[in-house]
């Protein structure tokens, strides 16, 4: 399953939804949809977060943006489509 940032912050933004809006029918397991509810929120912010950074310009979401900068440069000349097709360490900012 691929996602992408909008397609992953929305599904994450129904989970917490979800475990929120049963959180009033359980008699067990209160607690644990509270943390679920709150880790999908934390996970949507974040991807959101990411995908405004990205309209704006991608290399905002790369923790370096020299190796950014570096992948961007050997993605056009392998013609890949995706910079993580030519250099899988890139990390993405938290």
């Amino acid at each position: 399953m691929k996602y992408g940032l909008l397609e992953n912050g929305v599904d994450s933004l129904k989970s917490a939804y979800n475990s929120i809006d049963k959180i009033s029918l359980l008699i067990e397991g209160v607690e644990h949809n509270i943390k679920d509810a709150i880790l999908s929120l934390n996970h949507a912010i974040e991807i959101l977060f990411k995908l405004i950074l990205k309209q704006k310009n991608e290399y905002l979401i790369f923790s370096d943006i020299g190796k950014y900068m570096n992948a961007k440069k050997q993605m056009l000349i392998q013609g890949k489509s995706n910079v993580f097709e030519v250099s899988s360490e890139l990390k993405t900012v938290t």
